[in-house]
Parts: C-alpha cells; structure tokens; sequence
C-alpha cells in the first residue's frame, strides 16, 4: 500500500499502469481511480503481468470502478450531510401560483436560482426494481447518480430524490441550449440502473429551457409528461425531449379541471389572442374533414375561395405542413383538449 500511494496514487485523475517491482514480488498492475462526486474512495487494481489487457477489457473496468464508486458513495448515505444540492422542491415545481411564489422566495442556493437564469428541469422515474437484485433502495441510488454530473458543476443544479424518481433544476450553459448535455444524462442513468440491478430501469424526461425559477413548473411538467412518454411506449428511448413527442405531448396529457394544459411551442399561434377568432374553427374543420376543402367550406357555410384563403393565413401562422400526418394528429388532438380546456 505504501509503495503503490508513494507513486502518486491519490491525485491520479485516470488510469494508470503501475510498473512491476520484483524484489516486492508485485507484478504490474492497471489502476483505476474509484472515484463519486469529486471523492477519492479508493483504487481499483487489476493484476496484467503480461500487460495484455484490451482497450474493451478496460474499459469495462473503468465502467466497474464507476459502479463501486457509487455504490459505496452511496452506502455511506446516512453517514454524510445533505448534499448542499439536494433541496426540497415541492413548492417550487407545484401546479399553485400562491404556492409557488413563495417557494421560489424562500429557495436557498446558488444566484442562477434567484436571478432570472436560463435552466431546464428533468424528469427521472423508476420503472421497474429488480427485486433482491440492487445494491440499495431506489432513492440512495439515485442520489448517488446525482451526487455528480459530468460536464455540469455541481452549484449549477439542485435536485430531489425519492424511490419513485427524482426532479433536477439544471442551469442551462449557452453552448447547451439546442439539448441536454447527452453524455451527462447517460453516465446519470448508466449509475442509477447498476445500483438497482439492472438495465433499463429509469427513464428521463426532459424539459425545454426556462428563464427563472419562476418558470421552471413549467419545463417540470414538460419532462414529466415526456417521462411518461418513455415508460409507456416503446417508441422513445430511455431518454425523451419534450420537443421530440410530437403529438404525444397532447395525447399524454390529462389536465386536471384548474390545472395548466400545456401547448408545445409551435402551435403558440392556436393560443395566441391576436390571431384571427376563426382560426381555430376553421382548422378544427378542415381537421375533421380529412383534409377535405369542399367538405369543410360546407361544414363551416362558407366559400370555397374563402376557405383556402383562411388555410393560407393558418399555414402562415403555425408553420406547419398540413400534408404531414403526424402533424394533423397533434393539431387535431390539441384543437380537442383546448376545447376541453375552455
């Protein structure tokens, strides 16, 4: 122990190859930093004589020590303070303006959460538990994944934990406004799915970009809904955008009477108070008559010129193609809960 730390092993910051010491009979070694939210843990030698190791071979070793540094992270749980980034964040994402307004005045942490800085929220759900094959409960394994986020410091985001999911408010850097950091949500899942025993079992929603806390509710209910969108169709990954579901993003929701019904963004027009009052109408119309001009210039009593004028100003609008069939069915369904919404 004292030969291999007297070579410098507490400030490796990656692997190392540890040279043989025969007059020790010490072979060569590969070592691997164990390493969890910035802590040295411990190291992780692999004997390699004949030093043959693969690039695959060790990757998978470092790909172990990751696991162990977690696990053992989070082992020591109930031994450590509070992350000064785990926080409660029920008032801050509740579906109450009173409610939140008050959170949002009362929230501890870094200026970006008190100034209007831009940020996005995930949405993290477990949804399925190996039973008897995790390391630990669902909530320690998820706080071990967030306890460190690479590519993101870690007084740039907060996050909350229990063994359903978790929530996180992340700051959003300039470079990452187009999309999350990928990787970072990757290694995120990649801890969270070996600490409960097996592959697949979280997903993640993900929220567009908000400017203040204020705002963040809103991005939350977004990842949520596209969190759902990934437990419960195979068609998305374990890793779901808001902006990527489509017509999803209205069929998946399921607005309590007072509660918010969320539009993506690029039908805003549908919503917008300026536009013309028979819009909506006249595309909810053309809408349920199959794409049909005569069918719904007779369904709304007006002139075909009339009706392919207003289509004209609708496609201006909503900068949408008409002829795309996913693209009917998101206008179709939204048109439908906005009428359930008024």
């Amino acid at each position: 122990m004292q030969h291999i730390l007297s070579q410098g092993a507490r400030l490796w910051t990656g692997p190392t190859r540890l040279p043989p010491k025969h007059e020790m009979g010490m072979e060569s070694r590969w070592c691997v930093p164990v390493r969890h939210a910035h802590h040295l843990i411990g190291l992780m030698l692999v004997i390699d004589a004949s030093q043959s190791l693969t690039k695959a071979e060790k990757t998978r070793i470092e790909a172990a020590a990751a696991q162990i540094g977690a696990a053992l992270y989070a082992d020591t749980d109930d031994d450590r303070p509070d992350s000064s980034f785990e926080v409660d964040l029920d008032g801050v994402l509740d579906s109450d303006e009173d409610v939140r307004r008050t959170a949002v005045g009362n929230m501890p942490g870094g200026t970006w959460l008190t100034t209007d800085s831009e940020m996005r929220c995930f949405a993290i759900r477990v949804v399925a538990s190996a039973v008897g094959g995790g390391f630990i409960a669902p909530h320690r394994a998820l706080r071990a994944a967030l306890g460190t986020r690479q590519g993101v410091a870690p007084q740039h985001y907060v996050f909350s934990a229990t063994d359903e999911g978790a929530r996180l408010i992340e700051k959003v850097a300039p470079a990452g406004r187009s999309g999350p950091a990928q990787h970072s949500v990757d290694a995120m899942l990649s801890v969270a799915n070996a600490l409960l025993g097996g592959d697949g079992m979280c997903v993640v929603g993900v929220g567009d970009p908000v400017l203040g806390l204020s705002a963040a509710w809103r991005s939350y209910r977004q990842a949520s809904i596209a969190a759902d969108a990934a437990a419960r169709t195979s068609r998305f990954g374990s890793v779901v955008e808001w902006s990527e579901l489509g017509a999803y993003s209205v069929l998946l929701q399921n607005p309590k009477p007072g509660e918010a019904f969320i539009l993506p963004s690029t039908l805003a027009a549908l919503e917008d108070p300026g536009q013309p009052s028979w819009m909506r109408e006249t595309l909810l119309a053309f809408l349920d008559s199959s794409g049909s001009g005569p069918r719904a210039a007779d369904a709304l009593h007006i002139h075909r010129t009339t009706l392919y004028y207003r289509m004209d100003r609708i496609r201006e609008a909503i900068e949408m193609d008409l002829d795309d069939g996913e693209n009917r069915l998101l206008l179709h369904a939204a048109l439908r809960m906005l009428e359930l919404d008024r």
